[in-house]
């Protein structure tokens, strides 16, 4: 795999930078994301059979060199680590394929484990496909339950990060399949969702929640 970075001068955006893969890697550049100086990519199939690795560059002068490798703790349980990767300020979360999300903080030296989100308060299991951060809010998705899918929304209340809330929409409608996250807005993808009419089956649609603190 390989990563295209592209700078923008003002009027066009142009190729300023092709990633590749210093160290064995699989999947390489599946999920990427970028904030500041740092960009973040997951190769989920790499250190073994669906385990999975993040890679982190951090930009040097004018190109981006590799700062930190990141594998998870518990290889034996995490499949697909790196499926989905977003980072915001000094927080990476990287989603799994069956294991919900991992999240860490960078101290000044290296990126650290800070949390592992895998359950909902219900106990309804998080697969952690898609993640998205945005200061100290997470989203982690998606759970199937009676053809329901749900994602959960937890906050850092300045010690451990706690869920604070949960969306839910239909398994159908592939519901979760794309998250993203702003400071008071949260977007969720449901692309397998039918329109009006047979000429529009699985049309898909957007789901757009607003929130503030605490709600």
């Amino acid at each position: 795999g390989k990563v295209y970075v592209f700078v923008n001068d003002g009027i066009t955006w142009n190729e300023e930078q092709i990633i590749l893969p210093t160290l064995d890697s699989t999947l390489f550049g599946n999920s990427v994301d970028i904030d500041g100086d740092f960009v973040v990519i997951g190769a989920p199939g790499t250190s073994g059979v669906d385990t999975g690795a993040v890679y982190i560059y951090q930009r040097i002068g004018n190109d981006f060199a590799l700062q930190s490798r990141i594998v998870p703790g518990d290889l034996d349980l995490t499949g697909g680590f790196g499926f989905d990767v977003a980072i915001s300020g000094q927080n990476i979360i990287v989603g799994t394929t069956d294991h919900g999300a991992y999240l860490y903080s960078f101290n000044d030296a290296a990126w650290v484990q800070e949390a592992m989100l895998i359950y909902l308060i219900d106990g309804s299991p998080l697969s952690g496909k898609m993640v998205a951060i945005n200061g100290h809010t997470a989203l982690v998705g998606r759970t199937s339950i009676d053809g329901v899918n749900e994602i959960g929304l937890f906050g850092y209340d300045g010690s451990s990060w706690n869920q604070e809330y949960y969306l839910q929409g239909l398994t159908t409608d592939n519901y979760g399949a794309s998250l993203a996250l702003s400071e008071t807005r949260v977007v969720v993808g449901s692309p397998e969702s039918a329109g009006s009419g047979n000429d529009f089956y699985h049309s898909g649609h957007i789901n757009t929640y607003s929130y503030t603190d605490g709600g």
